[in-house]
């Protein structure tokens, strides 16, 4: 008996569907993803040659721009939310619970620190950049330059 040819077709293959979740995908990675924070200052780092890597982590990172501007920031939340508590109780000023959030998301503050009640109220970023450049904590004649700690 012989054989029986098959006609031979391309399989269809509809990609409407691969499209899509390619689409959602892109989406859901748009909306979920946090772009670093603007700095408040600009500084130029001088390049550095150490053998020991920098830590990552439990970090406090002083800035002083050239104006004797001083901005400091942690990489930790849990440190910025007990150092924020012990800074009101030092100068003697009150915090509500949004306040303190609010200055646990914010990166580098430099501003006085009776001001810092009237800072973390702001609720835009152009009216905090007017008060960051209006503020001055810490004059200095040193140029701007960079400083980060870590702690054990």
């Amino acid at each position: 008996m012989p054989k029986i040819k098959m006609p031979r077709s391309s399989p269809a293959l509809d990609m409407t569907p691969m499209v899509d979740l390619a689409f959602l995908l892109v989406t859901f990675f748009m909306l979920t993803a946090q772009f670093r924070p603007e700095e408040a200052v600009a500084v130029d780092t001088p390049s550095s040659m150490s053998q020991q890597p920098i830590p990552t982590e439990n970090l406090m990172t002083i800035i002083v721009d050239s104006a004797g501007r001083v901005f400091w920031d942690f990489t930790d939340k849990k440190v910025r939310s007990e150092v924020i508590r012990e800074m009101a109780k030092r100068y003697k000023f009150q915090l509500s619970e949004d306040q303190i959030v609010r200055f646990t998301n914010l990166n580098a503050i430099g501003i006085p620190a009776q001001q810092l009640p009237a800072y973390l109220d702001l609720n835009s970023p152009t009216e905090r950049k007017e008060v960051d450049k209006r503020a001055a904590v810490f004059r200095t004649t040193t140029p701007t330059t960079s400083c980060s700690i870590g702690s054990a």
